[in-house]
């Protein structure tokens, strides 16, 4: 055994926690940690550590490791599912207000602001109408992957249902949202459907609600964003506005 500490860094024997155990006759029971090959590659395994006889009269140890490779890689994978949208992989509503939930209590400390984009694509049940389903899968799936490559880092994309898509833009100041709206509005104007050697323009609507410190509830900044987005429809569509409480969106 090479030993390694819980996270990947090579150690000492006298700081390994497994060799602590064998030495001063601890019991481990489903303990994990990370096991490094001879060949420097790591992987994680699942160990108990059970002593023979009484304290008194050991009569040794029994050590059981367990390679859990393929658990943690399951384990992985119901966790992402658990948070992620089946069709085009972003983060699913339940996910998503978690996010926002954490982004509220990081602004509350640190008096920033945050954006989010509430948007809605236009005359997408046309698409789905017309062209079935499938092409309907295939313009989501292709606008996911559009706002995902046009996301900063510090940024989070959502899927909440349907055709209704959500970004929420940290560490942003309220001087850049005329600017990051236009932006957002150019990208579904650029985005386009080929489906059976035809071209579609796809356009759509967004409605924006500020976070600062001041903002209450996860569902009272979702319904503001949305109402902004349906006043962004009633202006022509392929449009985005901004909710104001002074106006109602």
């Amino acid at each position: 055994i090479h030993p390694i500490d819980n996270g990947g860094q090579k150690t000492s024997f006298d700081h390994c926690f497994l060799q602590q155990a064998y030495m001063l006759g601890d019991e481990l029971r489903d303990w994990r940690t990370l096991f490094q090959r001879t060949d420097g590659s790591i992987f994680p395994v699942e160990c108990s550590v059970m002593m023979l006889g009484d304290p008194e009269n050991n009569d040794g140890t029994v050590v059981v490791f367990r390679d859990i490779s393929e658990q943690q890689r399951l384990e992985n994978n119901w966790q992402w599912q658990l948070n992620h949208d089946q069709l085009t992989g972003l983060l699913n509503r339940t996910a998503f207000e978690n996010t926002i939930n954490r982004e509220l209590i990081r602004i509350k400390r640190t008096k920033e602001k945050a954006m989010l984009f509430f948007i809605d694509l236009d005359k997408f049940k046309l698409i789905n109408d017309e062209l079935g389903h499938a092409a309907g899968d295939q313009l989501l799936i292709g606008l996911a992957e559009n706002l995902t490559n046009s996301a900063r880092s510090y940024d989070y994309i959502g899927r909440l249902a349907g055709d209704e898509f959500v970004v929420l833009l940290t560490q942003v100041k309220e001087d850049e949202l005329a600017e990051l709206a236009e932006r957002y509005r150019c990208l579904l104007e650029a985005s386009e459907l080929n489906w059976q050697g035809k071209n579609y323009v796809i356009t759509g609507s967004i409605g924006i609600a500020i976070l600062d410190e001041y903002s209450e509830s996860i569902g009272e900044i979702l319904a503001n964003a949305d109402a902004a987005c349906h006043q962004a429809k009633l202006k022509g569509r392929n449009q985005w506005a901004l909710y104001s409480e002074q106006q109602g969106s």
